[in-house]
């Protein structure tokens, strides 16, 4: 399974970014090799369609699962198409402590 973060940085210590078109980086943990890598997100910038540009970099990542604080309704659109699993988080934390509590999660 792979995960996607957005991220304020390139880090897995960087805080999870309250909003997932306007984050820095989307990192992402594949569960199989315990790796993460973060991709610059092109759409931060952008003064329109940034939750949608953001959602396809999710999408083109593999990503099966998005971990977020915050996913606008085009952004969701896209990654419902695509059937990504949103879970969203209630505030923000380290992108290392909401994989770990993701995966660690009952049930």
């Amino acid at each position: 399974m792979i995960i996607a973060i957005p991220s304020s940085g390139k880090s897995i210590k960087s805080t999870v970014s309250n909003n997932l078109g306007r984050s820095n980086y989307i990192i992402t943990y594949d569960t199989e090799t315990k790796k993460y890598s973060s991709t610059p997100n092109p759409g931060a910038d952008l003064q329109d369609g940034s939750g949608p540009k953001t959602a396809e970099l999710v999408v083109q990542s593999g990503a099966d699962t998005l971990l977020s604080v915050e996913v606008g309704m085009k952004a969701y659109s896209v990654l419902a198409k695509a059937r990504i699993k949103i879970e969203l988080l209630k505030f923000g934390k380290t992108v290392k402590d909401a994989v770990e509590n993701y995966l660690n999660k009952p049930g």
